[in-house]
């Protein structure tokens, strides 16, 4: 997966690759993360709250990446905020 990614980010250069997580599992949103992610998608909050558990957020966290939802505000990432509900 990291090859992929890496030729994926050369190929939409200066565009942001986002690696969109809907019908995924967090074992490869884990996967995606370690191998250079930086921006995920969710379509649906509701699947984002059931899916990224606290130790995957931490992973995302870790590595500097972010999560966008279409049900969230596009121009802040979901766990950059203090008023974000994960519970």
């Amino acid at each position: 997966m990291k090859a992929r990614l890496i030729k994926l980010k050369h190929v939409v250069a200066p565009a942001k690759l986002m690696v969109v997580t809907k019908k995924r599992s967090a074992d490869e949103i884990y996967e995606a993360v370690q191998s250079g992610a930086e921006y995920l998608g969710e379509n649906r909050v509701q699947e984002l709250v059931a899916k990224y558990s606290p130790g995957l957020m931490e992973a995302i966290s870790l590595a500097g990446a972010e999560i966008h939802s279409s049900n969230g505000d596009a121009r802040r990432p979901f766990g950059h905020g203090q008023d974000d509900d994960f519970s």
